[in-house]
C-alpha cells in the first residue's frame, strides 16, 4: 500500500538526535514510527478492537491511512455502527508482535463510498511497552542485515535475518527444525550489519511466535557479553538507519 504521498504534514516536524532511539519504552511518540506500525497492521489485516465510551467494544479493521486520519472498517453490528458518531472518543486496542498496543483517538467523519467506516484522529502516541530500555529500530525492509549462530551445547546452525535491532537485542527471522526454546543461548552469534561491519557475541532467546501464514518463526533475543565498542557500532548503524528511512519517506512525500 502506497499512502506517502498523503502523509507530508505529519513529517514536517523534526526528530531531534538525542530522541531517535531512547523514547519512553512504553510509549511510541515519532509520527513515522506509529505509521510503520499502523502500516503493518494493514498488511497483516490484524482484527482491532474499538473501544465505545459506554464501554461496548466492536471488532474492526484498519482500512488505510492518509492525510485526513486513519480509516477503519465498518462495525459489522448495527447497534455500533448506529453508535458511533462524529466526536466520538474511542480507544484503538490490537496485538502486533505479541505485544498488547493501544491509543485514543476520535470520529471525525464517516464514510460510506469507496470504503465504508470511519475516518479516526490519527494518534500523537501509541502505548507500545516493549519491555525494554531502547527502541528497536525495524529492518525488514533491509534483507541484507543478517545472523548466524550455533544453538550452544549442539551442532545446530542458525541463519536468517533480522527484523529489528537496539543495542538491547534484536528479532531474527529464522526457519530452523532445532528444538528452540525460551532461555535457549545462542553462541557464538554472528550479526552482519552490511558494509563489512559484522559483531560476534552471545544472544538470549526471550520468545519465540510463529505468524500466521508464514513457514518462518519469529525469535526475540537480548544480547549477552556485549562489549562497549559492540554496543558503540550498534548503536550508530541503528541512528543511521532510521535517519535514512525516514529521509527516504520525506523524498516520496515530495512525489
Amino acid at each position: 500500500m502506497n499512502f506517502f504521498s498523503d502523509l507530508k504534514d505529519i513529517f514536517a516536524q523534526p526528530e531531534q538526535k538525542a530522541d531517535l532511539l531512547n523514547e519512553n519504552p512504553n510509549f511510541v511518540t515519532h509520527p513515522n514510527r506509529i505509521i510503520h506500525m499502523l502500516d503493518a497492521l494493514i498488511d497483516d489485516a490484524t482484527q482491532i478492537i474499538v473501544g465505545m465510551p459506554d464501554e461496548n467494544e466492536f471488532p474492526s479493521k484498519i482500512l488505510m491511512l492518509n492525510k485526513e486520519g486513519i480509516i477503519i472498517d465498518q462495525f459489522k453490528s448495527l447497534k455500533g455502527h448506529k453508535n458511533i458518531e462524529i466526536g466520538t472518543k474511542i480507544e484503538i486496542r490490537a496485538k502486533q508482535n505479541a505485544v498488547n498496543l493501544k491509543f485514543k483517538s476520535a470520529v471525525i467523519k464517516k464514510k460510506e463510498n469507496k470504503f465504508s467506516g470511519y475516518f479516526i484522529q490519527f494518534p500523537g502516541r501509541v502505548y507500545y511497552p516493549q519491555k525494554r530500555a531502547s527502541f528497536r529500530v525495524p529492518l525488514e525492509h533491509l534483507r541484507n542485515i543478517t545472523f548466524r549462530a550455533t544453538l550452544e551445547s549442539s551442532e545446530n546452525s542458525l541463519t536468517g535475518h533480522v527484523l529489528d535491532l537496539s543495542t538491547d537485542g534484536l528479532a531474527i527471522s529464522v526457519r530452523t527444525e532445532a528444538y528452540l526454546k525460551k532461555g535457549s543461548i545462542l553462541a557464538p552469534f554472528s550479526l552482519s550489519l552490511g558494509g563489512g561491519e559484522s559483531i560476534i557475541c552471545e544472544a538470549l532467546v526471550t520468545s519465540i511466535n510463529a505468524p500466521t501464514r508464514s513457514s518462518y518463526l519469529r525469535v526475540g533475543c537480548q544480547f549477552k557479553n556485549l562489549d562497549p565498542t559492540a554496543k558503540k557500532t550498534i548503536n550508530n548503524f541503528t541512528i543511521k538507519t532510521e535517519r535514512n528511512r525516514k529521509r527516504k519517506i520525506n523524498k516520496r512525500t515530495e512525489t
